[in-house]
């Protein structure tokens, strides 16, 4: 899905909600895709769906990732605020600010959309908080902000990209609003001083 094959992706989700129902990695994977898709039935039905929805999800859980896609799919500033005041709250588990830093981005609110990425980027990576996830779709308005490169940084893929001169995909979109190679430099540069 995130490679733009949404026929396949969206096939693959199907067949996968058929074996596994109650999978909390293919209950996650169908929110992500349909809010990518902006599948908004489906994914409220998803949401409101107590058998399929993951054991270890508190109802306080579903409301924010509710206010979340409530402020994507409206837009309106009521549910932006009440989305960025939920999003604000810690998490119960760590892992939930990825989710968390990327929806507020895509909403607009970068300031604290960094802020919380600098939480995250201080926790130690686990397979369900590897950052991997700044690269998939919910990422974009953060990696068109150059302060990705420094968060990037944080994790060692800036370092790695000078290193290698491997630079992700997104560094050669012509809309890209700076220049990858010149924003690391400057981390670069800033971190040895």
């Amino acid at each position: 899905m995130a490679n733009g094959q949404t026929a396949a992706g969206n096939a693959e989700l199907e067949r996968l909600q058929r074996l596994w129902p109650h999978s909390p990695g293919v209950w996650f994977d169908g929110l992500q895709i349909y809010g990518w898709e902006k599948r908004w039935d489906e994914l409220f039905a998803l949401l409101d769906d107590r058998l399929s929805r993951p054991k270890a999800f508190t109802d306080s859980d579903i409301q924010t990732f509710r206010a979340g896609f409530v402020a994507e799919k409206t837009r309106t500033p009521g549910t932006i605020a009440e989305a960025r005041r939920q999003f604000l709250q810690p998490p119960r588990v760590p892992e939930a600010l990825m989710a968390r830093f990327a929806a507020l981005a895509d909403l607009g609110l970068a300031d604290d959309a960094f802020r919380l990425a600098d939480q995250w980027s201080r926790a130690p990576l686990t397979a369900f908080n590897a950052p991997h996830f700044l690269f998939l779709p919910d990422g974009r308005a953060l990696r068109r902000d150059p302060r990705f490169i420094a968060l990037a940084d944080k994790n060692g893929l800036a370092g790695y990209w000078r290193a290698t001169g491997k630079w992700p995909d997104f560094c050669a979109e012509p809309s890209l609003p700076y220049d990858c190679k010149a924003e690391a430099a400057k981390v670069a540069g800033a971190r040895r001083n």
